[in-house]
């Protein structure tokens, strides 16, 4: 009976050991995560150096245009440009038209992708096309 003591003691230091040594390691590796993190932004996050300029926008420019000529050529720049003076847009009707263009292509191919996969149907997945086999 006189050694059950000393078992309990060594468990006891032997626990508080092995605690102390886990809060070690992990005070460790937060510093190291917070490191890790900081390298990360500084490698992936806002480049140091400014973009280089596009040439006087001569690209967004030449867009607005062609939007601009294909308004007016179905007729609907003047219709456009009523409603956003109405609403209180400033931008011009070519404008407009050429941001939601823009806007919605993204979303469109999203979707045409989700429909493509939709409408391929169960078991058509597979590979080579081939049915599920049946038992």
């Amino acid at each position: 009976m006189s050694g059950m003591p000393l078992v309990a003691v060594l468990a006891l230091v032997f626990v508080a050991l092995f605690v102390i040594v886990l809060l070690a390691t992990g005070s460790l590796r937060a510093q190291d995560q917070r490191q890790e993190l900081a390298d990360r932004i500084e490698r992936y996050g806002p480049r140091h150096g400014a973009p280089a300029p596009e040439e006087d926008g001569k690209t967004a420019r030449a867009a607005v245009g062609w939007m601009a000529q294909l308004l007016r050529s179905s007729n609907t720049e003047h219709g456009l440009a009523e409603r956003l003076e109405l609403a209180g847009i400033a931008r011009k009707p070519a404008e407009w038209a050429l941001l939601g263009v823009c806007g919605r292509a993204p979303a469109h191919r999203q979707l045409a992708a989700v429909g493509h996969v939709a409408a391929a149907g169960p078991g058509r997945g597979r590979a080579g096309g081939q049915p599920a086999d049946r038992q």
